[in-house]
């Protein structure tokens, strides 16, 4: 009876873990309707549709690291407007209103990019230069950005019409451009005069490098290819600049379950902007509600509300131009000898801030370590009866047992974290340094590297400065460790303590060896 009661529950978890997604969204719509809010939540997907098609939608796979070129700086002088509208700014460039539709595809990253391409193509001509930007180039031949239909980075769409170009091409059968859209449009979820998306997403195009029957020019002639591109990451006023100057972005955001439902909002009005961007404006700023946030813990408390500057900071310490410069400063000066020498720019800049640790270090392996272990020994002998240890002895080589392990793990775990904050800046620092120098390469010196070196330099190899923070302390306490035990061994046992010792002895220089090895093949 126990094992059934056992095998029941085991399948109402399963079957808790597997209950729809959907099902999940009806009990929010009916939580959030309950609560009387300013807003109404209704459900937006149907149980028809599956998880994966309504994943497949999001457009834009989570990518830990951003990798932009270099930001425009922001411009104090230039004063940011109220409110700034592209199409009233730049009214002859008709892409700017133009909304596409993307079907059954999950290519909202190459829209959203090309017709930012396309808009800001005609805002640099002023006008002269009116082009429909190809979706179904990038989508389908961008193997880089992504994976088509199933989403793709429009980090990556934008260095791909960078080096490789991107060719013209309008709406599905609009016969406009070299290679128009292939997949129809249709009514995403609701009722209109095009025929339903399908439900599950449409196989991504088939790359072609030819225009299509008809149109006048050739794939490589219609080519276009963009100078650089940059992007930026929490530099709101910088942004704002650049779309006064240089129109449309693409902008990208964490989506979140609530996202399945539709929200009927009394107090804001949500603006789709044919410009890549979402605008949520307040229709009427007195009538906003109170902030659905309150933080609840020391300073939200006191305010009433957070705003940015209560907003965590990054500290000084760990500052990436900070740091980088200071490393710079180091290698400069290390370059300008005969043989210079990466690790002595890193320990000049960052040898001070391991002093700490290190005595910490030393202390430890050469005192508490030895220590414990002599002090049990004269615990053990007191209970093996050995009348050279007296109960006093005893006790108090006790209390130095449990003194030592206090001690070790009150500054152990501490001087760990420091010592690898030390390896993180070097870390921060190297980076820094080698994306501040790609910068400056010409194209003839990348032309004698790749990218795929560069990456492993930057994500694998500086990784290693974490492990080496935390056990170069080892190569001059391993010695000091080895002396200091040796002479304890030799008062004990006299010169038979050293056999061992001159038996561990060759395996340092072979475990070097194979360190060394290791390193080269990785």
């Amino acid at each position: 009876m126990g094992k059934l009661t056992l095998i029941a529950i085991l399948l109402a978890c399963v079957a808790v873990s597997l209950q729809s997604p959907t099902k999940q969204v009806d009990q929010m719509v009916d939580y959030i309707n309950n609560l009387g809010t300013t807003w109404k939540a209704e459900k937006q997907f149907d149980d028809s549709y599956s998880l994966d098609y309504i994943k497949g939608l999001m457009g834009v796979p989570a990518l830990t690291e951003r990798a932009f070129g270099s930001t425009p700086a922001y411009d104090p002088e230039l004063e940011i407007p109220e409110t700034f509208d592209a199409r009233t700014q730049w009214p002859t460039c008709a892409s700017i209103k133009e909304v596409r539709d993307q079907g059954s595809c999950g290519s909202c990253w190459a829209f959203a990019t090309v017709e930012a391409i396309s808009d800001r193509i005609c805002i640099a001509s002023q006008g002269k230069q009116q082009v429909e930007v190809s979706a179904e180039n990038l989508v389908a031949c961008c193997s880089a950005c992504g994976n088509g239909c199933r989403g793709g980075w429009p980090e990556q769409a934008w260095s791909y019409y960078e080096r490789t170009g991107l060719v013209s091409g309008g709406l599905y059968a609009s016969h406009v451009g070299c290679q128009p859209y292939s997949i129809n449009a249709c009514e995403h979820h609701v009722s209109g005069h095009l025929p339903p998306c399908d439900k599950e997403l449409r196989p991504t195009p088939k790359c072609q490098h030819t225009c299509e029957a008809g149109y006048n020019g050739t794939y490589a002639k219609d080519l276009h290819f963009g100078k650089s591109s940059y992007g930026f990451s929490n530099e709101n006023q910088a942004l704002q600049q650049d779309i006064m100057k240089n129109g449309p972005v693409v902008s990208t955001f964490q989506n979140l379950s609530t996202l399945l439902i539709f929200y009927y909002v009394n107090y804001f009005q949500i603006l789709f902007i044919p410009i890549t961007l979402v605008i949520v404006a307040p229709l009427d700023r007195n009538q906003c509600p109170e902030p659905w946030i309150f933080p609840t813990w020391m300073v939200g408390v006191r305010k009433n509300g957070l705003d940015m500057d209560d907003m965590s900071r990054c500290p000084k310490a760990v500052d990436a131009q900070r740091i980088c410069n200071l490393l710079e400063k180091n290698w400069r000066y290390e370059c300008r000898k005969k043989r210079p020498k990466f690790w002595r720019a890193l320990f000049w800049t960052f040898g001070k801030h391991y002093i700490l640790p290190f005595c910490v270090f030393l202390f430890e392996e050469s005192v508490i370590r030895i220590a414990q272990p002599i002090l049990l020994g004269y615990v053990i002998d007191y209970f093996s009866g050995v009348p050279a240890v007296t109960y006093q002895e005893a006790c108090v080589a006790a209390a130095g047992v449990c003194l030592c392990s206090a001690l070790f793990i009150t500054l152990h775990h501490p001087m760990l974290v420091f010592s690898q904050e030390v390896g993180m800046r070097m870390r921060i620092a190297s980076c820094a340094l080698m994306y501040k120098k790609s910068l400056k390469l010409s194209r003839a010196s990348l032309g004698k590297t790749t990218v795929g070196q560069i990456v492993n330099i930057m994500s694998n190899d500086v990784n290693r400065f974490d492990e080496f923070s935390t056990f170069v302390h080892y190569l001059v306490l391993g010695p000091v460790q080895a002396v200091i035990v040796s002479y304890i061994m030799y008062t004990h046992l006299g010169w038979s303590a050293f056999v061992g010792v001159a038996l561990l002895v060759p395996f340092i220089p072979f475990q070097l060896f194979i360190g060394k090895l290791f390193s080269m093949f990785r």
